[in-house]
């Protein structure tokens, strides 16, 4: 076996590999970034370990154990991933590279014994090290495609360990393999056909049902969105009932009450009378006030919004000239904006302040732009994924965080652009639509 040539694993050409390694996996995650730039301290505690593993050498199973669980709590620490994507993403790189060591010795470098055993130990290392981690590398370039998808982080654990069950039987007939390498050379020949095909069979395998089960989870996402779009459209047009007939009886309200004031005029028995009428027609002006924004649909919505920011002590700071967003139909309307005051309430009401959090709303036109910029303050992380933002509502990810992508999806509906900053501790939203010629 040509393996028999390799130098041991305690020599320090062996940290070069162990290195190559863990540059092998950052490639593979580099569209994962990273919690803080502190995180880089990560990278070489990650590459110690990876290197006493190797050292240590135990068996298939216990390194191969240890190595998804060095990798597991390595993208679970440093980036900004969920246990979920960390586990898939461990699981799959530590097959690849198995995958390609196997291709490596026995298909290439095994076959060609003849070439390789006169260059010497040190020769025939590099040769492995070369060899096979650019096969672990074209292997993990083609199934990256498939699990750097922002839905492998909605995936329910029961999922992904389904995903990664056929590791199992993989390597376990692998250490079966090895264990019968200097025994009898024709079973290890079949052995490693059969280890190569379950290993192949296991990554495609592995990718095939990540990709179906993100496909159906973005398939439930947009279900939900279009849902949410019907629920924002659906309160709407409540809101615009009950508002046209608080409004009418309001007229009526104010007649009356101007009627009780005339009657009681200079009457000491009715003072309760009066105490009351003058007690209604404050409960009622909040009716009287309404935003103005040149639309009517938002008209209706931003005044409730208003209304309820008020009710949670939040100041509402809203300069809204939509005049120019006819456009837009209302069920449109009522997602785009409903989601980026929502948005904004939700993480406003968590913000503990001697003074009354602000939520900011800004909409006017620009040139032959719609600029849409909100502002509220928050608390806690947040995380950039590959749709933008995701949710912080990490106990209940399968019915949370759809918000900003309503938001995304209704602006790129209208060909426009949405783009989020943060810092200081204020969170701002800008949607930017180009208006129709």
């Amino acid at each position: 076996m040509i393996t028999v040539l390799l130098l041991d694993f305690t020599h320090p050409v062996w940290l070069l590999a162990s290195l190559a390694e863990i540059a092998v996996l950052f490639f593979f995650v580099r569209g994962i970034e990273y919690r803080n730039p502190s995180m880089h301290v990560c990278d070489i505690a990650l590459l110690g370990v990876r290197h006493v593993i190797r050292i240590l050498r135990q068996d298939v199973f216990i390194d191969f154990v240890l190595c998804i669980a060095a990798f597991f709590v390595y993208l679970r620490i440093a980036r900004r991933t969920n246990g979920q994507q960390a586990l898939l993403l461990s699981g799959l790189f530590e097959l690849a590279i198995d995958v390609g060591k196997t291709v490596c010795v026995d298909l290439i470098m095994q076959p060609m014994a003849g070439f390789f055993t006169p260059l010497g130990s040190v020769a025939i290392t590099l040769c492995w090290i070369i060899f096979s981690l650019a096969i672990s590398l074209v292997i993990l370039v083609v199934a990256s495609k498939w699990l750097h998808s922002e839905s492998i982080a909605r995936l329910s654990w029961g999922q992904c360990v389904t995903a990664l069950l056929p590791l199992i039987p993989y390597v376990l007939i692998r250490q079966f393999e090895i264990d019968n390498a200097l025994n009898t050379y024709e079973i290890y020949q079949e052995m490693m056909q059969v280890t190569l095909a379950i290993g192949l069979t296991t990554i495609i395998s592995l990718v095939a049902v990540a990709s179906g089960l993100t496909t159906q989870a973005e398939h439930n996402e947009l279900l939900r969105m279009q849902a949410l779009l019907r629920e924002q459209h659906a309160q709407y047009l409540a809101q615009k009932e009950a508002e046209t007939q608080i409004r009418a009886q309001y007229h009526d309200l104010k007649h009356f009450i101007t009627e009780i004031d005339a009657i009681t005029a200079g009457d000491q028995r009715t003072d309760n009378l009066k105490a009351y009428a003058t007690r209604v027609r404050e409960e009622l002006e909040p009716l009287e006030t309404r935003i103005e924004t040149g639309n009517e649909v938002l008209d209706i919505l931003l005044t409730e919004k208003r209304n309820t920011c008020i009710k949670k002590d939040i100041v509402p700071v809203f300069y809204v000239d939509a005049a120019h967003l006819g456009f837009v139909n209302d069920l449109d309307l009522c997602a785009l904006f409903g989601n980026i005051v929502d948005n904004a309430l939700e993480a406003a009401s968590k913000v503990l302040l001697e003074e009354h959090p602000e939520i900011e709303l800004d909409v006017r036109q620009i040139h032959q732009m719609s600029v849409t910029r909100c502002t509220n303050p928050y608390v806690g992380e947040l995380l950039r994924c590959e749709d933008g933002l995701a949710t912080t509502k990490r106990e209940d990810t399968e019915n949370h965080g759809y918000g900003l992508r309503s938001i995304q999806m209704v602006a790129s509906r209208y060909n426009g652009e949405v783009v989020w900053d943060a810092q200081d501790g204020l969170f701002t939203l800008t949607v930017i639509i180009p208006l129709p010629r």
